[in-house]
């Protein structure tokens, strides 16, 4: 349930030092004052009907009454932190236990019985009007109740009870009772007419205002050189400003009179009253809309405007609001813009379908030299593709040949190192009958001097094979592990290599020659890309019938723009003069001719994934 509080809630009230405080405050500060003052009549009260009637202080009246006293002094001293229906509660039902147990004891002979009066006051302050007629109903009844009981002689008065109305203290608690009900309504009543007094203040000043706001608004209202009509919900004309008479011709009362349903202006179709009722519609639909209108003036005269309708509120009142606008000239010029249009439109559809059929010749001619151009085009791509094929033919070619050169000129030197390094070891055997720690170990590193040579000349070898076919069974380890050691130079105190390979050998059909390329064009981008020192990571598998090798490295990466242009002719990231950009397309050639796949992954300064899957 909801308290009324007659409609003033968020009205200001003036108190004594005339500061603005809502009827919420008011109230508090009503059943505040009310609970202190209360408490301190209860108190007395009690203590002048226990020093009257000192052996009833053991009885039921006493115990209750001291109960509620407490409960009304707890209330008192928390009453900022409760409610104001809490509180209110709270009074009411003390007032009328007490009125009851009074009742109980003395009947019509108690003084406690004014105190009724007051619950009606507290219950209006927390609750509604019926709320608060029922409450007061209900403590009427018990007390008619009670009294009742008292004529039929269930309750009784004893004449020892009676006798304390011969002692002051009994009538000075009466005169304490009236004094508090009497106070307690004196106390609401003039804070009630305190808020109704600046209520008529607030409205009279209010009624000024909405004088003076009414002046403005009819000023304003007049001082615009738009026509503005306030129309009903319906479309009646209810009021116009003067712009209005004087854009149509109409004083103001036959402009609010005017039946405008039988306007004779029906010159222009489209332009009806029908149309017109159906832009009402519209707004109410929308709640705005603007058009533009061929209006008749009182003379007769046609006229342009335009028309923006919004719906309203005025006083509660869902109302129209029209803004008429004379865009006569305007529209004139404008009809004559699309007249002059309409012409040129004419004339530029003739020099068009005239231009039309010159470009028909034109594009048969063109789509002649389009087909020349494409044939030149294909035959200079083939041109370019064979001069890059040949290119690297007769690179490869001129790398083998300097390759065996070199494989055949090295094998010499490194044979008679490794004769002369047994010579030794054979002679140390057969003079001392042992070799030296000193000398053994300086054989060693002869041995593996030489070993390693060799590795490298095999490898070489490997790389510069020359065949064409793709029929040999390759074992891709070897062929990574040859690359490795062609580049054992530029890896070694720089890079470290990690290999990662599956554990059977991985075979696959191809040119062992060509393979040695792909995975050293690989290898190579993969240094050149780590400036420092960094690491190289080499991964191989079989899965899905393919082989999948992955080279990572932790190099400067890729940019994202670049990515896709990797495997393009001529395209390189390296400064001028030290590519030529064919590396890698090469070696997407070379993996298409042998049915295999090559995908590029890289980040910027976190390094690049090349990924080559070859079927097995």
């Amino acid at each position: 349930m909801t308290s009324v509080s007659w409609g003033l809630d968020n009205l200001p009230i003036m108190g004594k030092r005339e500061s603005k405080i809502g009827i919420g405050t008011l109230k508090n500060q009503i059943v505040n004052t009310s609970l202190i003052f209360g408490v301190i009549m209860y108190a007395i009260a009690f203590s002048i009907s226990f020093s009257n009637v000192p052996n009833y202080f053991n009885k039921v009246n006493y115990i209750t009454n001291s109960i509620v006293l407490s409960s009304v002094i707890i209330v008192a001293l928390l009453r900022n932190r409760l409610s104001l229906r809490v509180k209110s509660i709270f009074l009411i039902a003390a007032l009328v236990i007490a009125v009851i147990l009074h009742i109980i004891w003395l009947g019509i002979y108690s003084e406690y019985m004014p105190l009724i009066i007051m619950v009606p006051f507290f219950a209006i302050l927390a609750f509604n009007l019926r709320e608060s007629i029922i409450i007061f109903i209900l403590a009427i009844g018990s007390i008619v109740i009670l009294g009742l009981l008292h004529v039929n002689n269930i309750l009784t008065v004893r004449q020892s009870d009676l006798d304390r109305y011969h002692h002051l203290q009994t009538w000075v608690l009466a005169l304490l009772i009236l004094s508090f009900v009497s106070v307690g309504i004196l106390i609401i009543i003039t804070k009630f007419y305190n808020t109704f007094h600046v209520l008529v203040n607030d409205l009279k000043t209010q009624n000024i205002k909405l004088q003076f706001s009414e002046q403005s608004y009819r000023e304003i209202f007049n001082s615009t050189t738009d026509a503005i009509l306030k129309l009903d919900y319906n479309g009646e004309i209810e009021d116009i400003n003067d712009a209005a008479c004087q854009m149509f011709g109409y004083s103001h009362e036959e402009f609010i009179h005017f039946d405008w349903s039988n306007s004779k202006n029906r010159e222009r179709e489209g332009y009806t009253y029908i149309q017109a009722s159906k832009y009402l519609q519209d707004v109410k639909t929308k709640g705005n809309i603007t058009f533009e209108w061929l209006s008749q003036h009182k003379n007769g005269n046609l006229f342009w405007v335009e028309i923006a309708i919004k719906t309203t509120y005025i006083l509660g009142e869902k109302k129209l609001l029209a803004v008429v606008r004379n865009i006569d000239e305007k529209k004139k010029i404008q009809l004559q813009l699309d007249e002059y249009r309409n012409r040129l439109e004419d004339i530029v559809n003739d020099r068009t379908i005239a231009l039309h059929n010159a470009n028909d010749e034109l594009t048969r001619m063109n789509g002649n030299l389009y087909l020349q151009k494409e044939e030149l085009r294909i035959a200079l791509d083939e041109l370019k593709d064979a001069h890059n094929k040949l290119l690297q033919s007769e690179k490869m070619a001129t790398l083998g040949i300097l390759a065996a050169g070199i494989a055949h000129e090295v094998n010499s030197p490194l044979q008679y190192i490794q004769a002369g390094a047994i010579g030794l070891e054979a002679y140390f055997e057969d003079t001392y009958n042992q070799v030296p720690t000193e000398v053994n170990m300086l054989l060693s590193s002869i041995n593996e001097g030489v070993s390693r040579s060799a590795n490298i000349v095999a490898s070489l070898n490997q790389f510069s094979r020359q065949k064409n076919e793709l029929t040999e069974s390759v074992n891709i380890h070897n062929v990574i592990e040859n690359c490795l050691n062609i580049l054992g130079n530029k890896l070694k105190y720089k890079i470290s290599v990690e290999k990662q390979f599956f554990k059977d050998n991985i075979i696959i059909i191809g040119n062992e020659g060509q393979l040695h390329q792909v995975i050293i064009n690989v290898l190579t981008n993969a240094i050149q890309a780590i400036e420092d020192e960094g690491k190289i990571l080499i991964k191989t598998s079989i899965k899905d019938h393919q082989a999948h090798l992955s080279f990572i490295d932790n190099g400067h990466g890729i940019k994202p723009e670049d990515i896709n242009r990797l495997t393009e002719p001529f395209f390189t990231t390296k400064p001028s003069g030290e590519g030529t950009g064919l590396g890698l397309s090469i070696t997407q050639k070379i993996i298409e001719e042998h049915k295999g796949k090559i995908n590029f992954t890289s980040e910027p300064d976190l390094g690049t994934t090349v990924t080559i899957t070859f079927p097995i």
